[in-house]
């Protein structure tokens, strides 16, 4: 951390000198490889194909919040399409916080990084990042607190916030507080918090938040009620490095909205060796749906608030699109002629086991005459008799 207060530019020149490509984060793979902690943190660090489908349904803002942002995937995203924005970003692991300081201030973005926990509000260190010349210097500082036209997150899933009673009265749980097991709510409502009047939060969450019961079926009544929620995108699984558990992205809204667009993108993706992709043709897909508020059959469909409700807050995206494609009946004329074939077939069949049956012998007259009925009985029905 001195290197990077006292000497950081020689540091990021030396990192220039490799030719790095700045649309995408520097260190994620590595940490996660070498430093995450899944087992307890329940860090599962944004892949970039789901960074840029965040950045592109969010579009231009002046300011972005990026909660429990690793290594900082989804401000890098951001930051492609808003340079001039101010960036916020919140981290609770200390080993991730140095190389997020480099992915940002080696962008020359003007920014704070605040080392702390979300939930709890306890924070270790805040860094201020100001633009330089070239690059950005970072230093130590206090929080500027500020409300943000966009907050984006990637939250850990499940994540057990066993003190959770404790924030009863905590302002920012309007919607309930989460239980004890699934912290999800308490990061998507921490981050609701920070916007301004006007604000859109997109969040990438695991799917049980949708349909689980109990308190969270509480948040989501008040959430839907209150016209907050203003899409569901149900996305592919295996988009991450170290587990298979499928997505979704919740976006919530400050102005009220009186439908949900819900969009199902789960069969679009390209199979890789060690993770599924987002290719550039089903991410266009997904972003004209999204961004035209469009209905597509078995793909995309506005769903009144109404609707919501007689399905008991059930947010599940297969109660919404019906992906069930009709198999098509062939012709009449093709299916009579299937069946005359398959009559000849069976017709030709019969006389070949009659064939068969007339090649045998009884052993016994009482045998044989039992063996002579059958075969009389069977010419008679090849007969139509």
């Amino acid at each position: 951390m001195e290197m990077l207060k006292n000497d950081s530019e020689k540091l990021f020149q030396k990192i220039m000198e490799t030719n790095p490509d700045l649309k995408d984060d520097l260190f994620r793979d590595y940490y996660q490889n070498t430093q995450g902690d899944r087992e307890k943190l329940k860090q599962d660090f944004t892949p970039g194909c789901l960074g840029q489908v965040i950045s592109e349904m969010a579009g231009r803002a002046k300011s972005i919040a990026d909660i429990c942002a690793g290594t900082g995937t989804l401000t890098i995203k951001m930051w492609q399409k808003n340079t001039d924005a101010f960036y916020h970003a919140e981290e609770m692991a200390r080993s991730a916080i140095p190389l997020l300081l480099v992915n940002l201030a080696i962008r020359n973005m003007d920014a704070e990084v605040i080392n702390g926990n979300s939930l709890t509000g306890d924070v270790f260190e805040i860094y201020r990042i100001r633009r330089g010349r070239c690059y950005g210097k970072i230093e130590r500082s206090d929080c500027e607190y500020r409300r943000y036209d966009v907050v984006v997150m990637n939250p850990p899933y499940s994540f057990k916030w066993l003190e959770v009673d404790e924030y009863k009265e905590d302002i920012r749980f309007r919607w309930g507080i989460p239980p004890k097991n699934f912290a999800d709510y308490a990061f998507l409502q921490h981050g609701y918090s920070l916007l301004k009047p006007d604000g859109k939060l997109y969040g990438i969450v695991a799917t049980g938040i949708l349909f689980r019961g109990g308190r969270e079926k509480d948040i989501r009544k008040n959430m839907v009620d209150q016209g907050k929620l203003s899409g569901v995108v149900a996305m592919p699984e295996k988009l991450f490095l170290n587990t298979s558990i499928p997505v979704v992205i919740i976006t919530l809204t400050k102005e009220p909205t009186e439908e949900i667009l819900i969009i199902d993108a789960q069969q679009d993706y390209t199979k890789g060796a060690k993770q599924n992709v987002i290719a550039e043709n089903d991410a266009m897909k997904l972003l004209q749906a999204w961004n035209k508020r469009e209905e597509q059959e078995r793909y995309s469909r506005k769903v009144k608030i109404k609707e919501i409700k007689e399905n008991d807050y059930n947010l599940n995206v297969p109660r919404y699109i019906d992906k069930y494609i009709p198999e098509k009946l062939p012709p009449i004329a093709e299916i009579v002629k299937e069946i005359q074939k398959t009559e000849k077939e069976i017709h030709k069949t019969e006389k070949e086991l009659c064939g068969m049956l007339k090649q045998m012998y009884g052993t016994t007259n009482e045998a044989q005459k039992e063996l002579d009925e059958a075969i009389c009985m069977w010419e008679e029905i090849l007969n139509g008799n």
